[in-house]
């Protein structure tokens, strides 16, 4: 590279480096930096309760968790990309299964037991991050489904509600009344002395 004006010019390594006119110098340019492309988060479907996606260390194979109002999605990372549709009302527990190497790097495999008696099944979120959030989220969509299947509990049964309403409060006395109405009693000869004194003492017992 001869008769060539000084400046920064490409030296064939993927940089620049400074030519004086007659030689290469030491002095390299400053690359910039490559910026990290932004990658916009996917638009979750409406009513989604909870996502998650697996975190295997293989990177291979992650497994995608969608739950959404009622039904829990579990996309797993197998190689025939297998999908349950479960309905969370189905779902009889929920365990946090935690190796050491999960902890670690902050993960934890949630295991969802569908089904009751002798038809069960299980299911494994495996590696998942947000998995607290994601326990909490299913037992709140669970709670949900229950309630919404019993009618709301008493909006069911009104008459239920009624048996277990607290009694209605009795009506107050009026002392001065009664007793008004036991000396009316005695002095129109209704009741003797004796009795008009017992009823007395009675009344104001209460």
């Amino acid at each position: 590279m001869t008769d060539v004006a000084a400046g920064w010019y490409d030296d064939g390594s993927g940089g620049k480096r400074w030519w004086d006119g007659r030689a290469w110098t030491t002095r390299q340019a400053d690359m910039p930096k490559p910026t990290a492309s932004y990658v916009p988060k996917p638009k979750l479907p409406e009513g989604t309760r909870w996502a998650a996606v697996g975190n295997p260390i293989s990177k291979v194979g992650a497994g995608r968790y969608l739950l959404i109002h009622d039904h829990l999605f579990v996309h797993l990372g197998d190689a025939a990309r297998t999908l349950h549709d479960v309905a969370v009302i189905d779902i009889a527990e929920i365990d946090v299964i935690q190796s050491t190497l999960q902890k670690t790097r902050g993960l934890a495999t949630i295991r969802v037991t569908v089904g009751h008696g002798d038809d069960i099944n299980h299911l494994t979120l495996d590696d998942v991050r947000e998995f607290r959030e994601g326990v909490a989220a299913i037992t709140g969509a669970i709670a949900d489904a229950r309630l919404a299947a019993n009618g709301g509990l008493a909006s069911a049964r009104p008459e239920a509600a009624a048996e277990h309403a607290p009694d209605a409060p009795a009506p107050a006395r009026d002392f001065i009344a009664e007793l008004g109405a036991l000396a009316a009693f005695h002095r129109d000869g209704v009741l003797t002395d004796e009795e008009f004194a017992a009823a007395k003492r009675k009344l104001l017992s209460l």
